[in-house]
């Protein structure tokens, strides 16, 4: 039943250029928004942004994160408390998280900020993180965590979709 949206989806993915792509299919229903490129720089960019999604006092977020960053014994980079301070930021009660990686570290550190994270069986492997974000488990900053409910940034009625202004700049000769 998914197969029409897998092949939109696969039709209008980006090139594989570093940066912040947004990909809107089903009719503009659904927003999904891939940032390629170091994770930490990406995410704190689409806090700072202005873009009204990710905007914390707009009361929307992200809904549902996977973490495909290599194990962190490879990335020790990405996997670090600035990460999942970042990640509860845009994250509503309620968010999903899952992550190929089992390693403690990483799950102490999504609990610590918010995520209740269990292993469960992976895929090709033993043992991956499955979870939701709580603010209400959250250590740090409170006022820096998001505590209101989910609105549904993945969708968009297509009333709604349909009735907002658009608008694009072009930069480049190539174009």
């Amino acid at each position: 039943q998914l197969q029409p949206l897998r092949e939109e989806l696969l039709d209008n993915y980006p090139v594989l250029l570093p940066g912040h792509h947004c990909i809107n299919f089903a009719d503009n229903t659904v927003h999904l928004h891939l940032l390629l490129g170091d994770a930490i720089e990406g995410l704190q960019g689409l806090r700072a942004s202005d873009q009204q999604v990710f905007n914390s006092a707009n009361n929307v977020g992200v809904d549902a994160w996977f973490l495909d960053g290599f194990a962190p014994a490879r990335n020790p980079s990405l996997w670090n408390t600035s990460l999942y301070q970042t990640m509860a930021q845009l994250s509503n009660n309620g968010t999903t998280v899952a992550t190929f990686t089992a390693v403690s570290d990483v799950r102490r550190g999504l609990i610590a900020r918010g995520f209740a994270v269990k292993n469960v069986a992976g895929f090709n492997k033993r043992n991956m993180l499955c979870g939701h974000f709580d603010s209400a488990t959250a250590t740090g900053p409170a006022d820096n965590l998001r505590k209101k409910g989910p609105k549904a940034l993945w969708y968009v009625p297509a009333a709604a979709a349909a009735s907002r202004e658009r608008s694009a700049v072009v930069i480049g000769g190539g174009l």
